[in-house]
């Protein structure tokens, strides 16, 4: 029952979060306490999984990682802050950023373990975070725009509704109401023209219907497949449409047919160039410090094998390797084609993809920490459950 109210406030305090600036002062009292909130829970859900007799394979990786990232945010504690342009960067933002984004895995997976999470839960969600989303987007778009005066932009909001696909699979509904709403993530998507969330959204469409398909029945599998190439089939020729009638996407995938990176091969090569020639041998092996991408190339990476290595050496690309690598090898472990195994796709795609042009491992939506929490504990209560099973027969 304590953990029931615990989760209930845990979950609480992430929508608080979400809505700084909305509803309360962004930066003030209430937004540093529901801060300070999310993280004193969450560190002691990262004691309570570590104090098990058995890891998750992700987790030995995932804690590995987290060391690394708490020495080093400690270490740029005591420095000073820097700006970026008319944006201060501050001194505690790294490991803010780091924590937030990692310790809400651990959370989920213990809650999930306790049988939290239910359909109810997942509905909820994607309600809340779905209107969040919507919301952001709004707003972004005026914002952008009035300070632009242009009409056309870029919304970064796009991830969000990437993430929400991740949801998909868990929902017990119709599989048509799931390929709707599918489909309106789809639009959001496609009016953020965000050239590289749009492709991750293509791919998690594909691996949604491929999974959608192998689950089926033999019987109704021809069916589904139908269905689903047709409704594909009508979504891809209403996105050629959007695109071909709308200019500003055109060019940005014009743009991108020809090579342009926004800035990023400049910065990419400027940070390639200081590690192959500028490291003495303890910057080779332990990098630069955290956010020293910033004090080299005048931005942070964009990428993060290039931040890592830059920022940790070669120690830091190294326990990054070995973290993908578990994060592989734990989804070779879920059951095939289970809702869960789906999830957990997407969101390692989501994640893996993000890691080569923009930030992941610092920038994961509290949705997608949800579901990996979630599939690593629901997997180990499935085994617990078929052991019981055995016992009563």
């Amino acid at each position: 029952m304590k953990s029931k109210y615990v989760f209930y406030f845990y979950y609480f305090l992430w929508l608080m979060y979400w809505l700084q600036g909305v509803v309360y002062e962004s930066g003030g009292i209430v937004s540093k306490g529901v801060l300070v909130a999310i993280i004193s829970i969450s560190l002691y859900y990262v004691y309570a999984v570590n104090a098990k007799k058995i890891i998750p394979l992700y987790f030995k990786s995932l804690n590995i990682l987290l060391v690394l990232i708490t020495l080093y945010g400690i270490f740029r504690l005591g420095q000073g802050d820097w700006s970026h342009g008319s944006n201060p960067i501050y001194n505690y933002s790294y490991l803010k950023v780091h924590l937030m984004s990692i310790l809400p895995i651990y959370s989920f997976y213990v809650f999930t373990r306790k049988r939290l999470l239910t359909n109810r839960f997942w509905i909820l969600t994607i309600i809340a975070f779905g209107t969040l989303s919507i919301f952001f987007f709004v707003r972004t778009y005026l914002e952008v725009s009035k300070m632009t005066g242009l009409t056309n932009i870029t919304n970064n909001s796009a991830y969000m509704f990437v993430a929400l696909v991740a949801l998909l699979p868990l929902l017990k509904i119709k599989l048509s109401y799931k390929y709707i709403l599918l489909a309106l993530l789809g639009v959001f998507v496609l009016m953020s023209a965000k050239r590289g969330a749009i492709l991750v959204y293509a791919l998690c469409l594909l691996e949604f219907v491929w999974f959608s398909v192998r689950r089926m029945p033999r019987s109704a599998r021809i069916r589904t497949m139908i269905g689903s190439l047709i409704t594909v089939g009508i979504g891809c020729y209403l996105a050629i449409y959007y695109i071909d009638t709308n200019e500003y996407l055109s060019l940005r995938l014009a743009e991108t047919e020809r090579g342009s990176s926004t800035g990023r091969d400049v910065l990419f090569g400027s940070l390639i160039r200081h590690f192959t020639r500028d490291l003495s041998n303890i910057h080779l092996f332990f990098g630069n410090g955290a956010d020293s991408t910033f004090l080299i190339a005048g931005n942070f990476a964009h990428n993060d094998w290039l931040e890592f290595v830059t920022n940790m050496g070669v120690v830091g690309l190294l326990v990054y390797l070995f973290y993908w690598l578990c994060f592989y090898l734990t989804y070779r472990q879920l059951p095939s084609y289970s809702p869960t195994s789906c999830a957990f796709l997407v969101v390692m795609t989501i994640c893996f993809m993000r890691t080569w042009y923009s930030m992941s491992i610092n920038d994961m939506f509290v949705v997608m920490t949800m579901v990996i929490g979630y599939c690593i504990g629901e997997k180990e209560n499935n085994e617990v459950d078929k052991i019981w099973q055995r016992l009563i027969r």
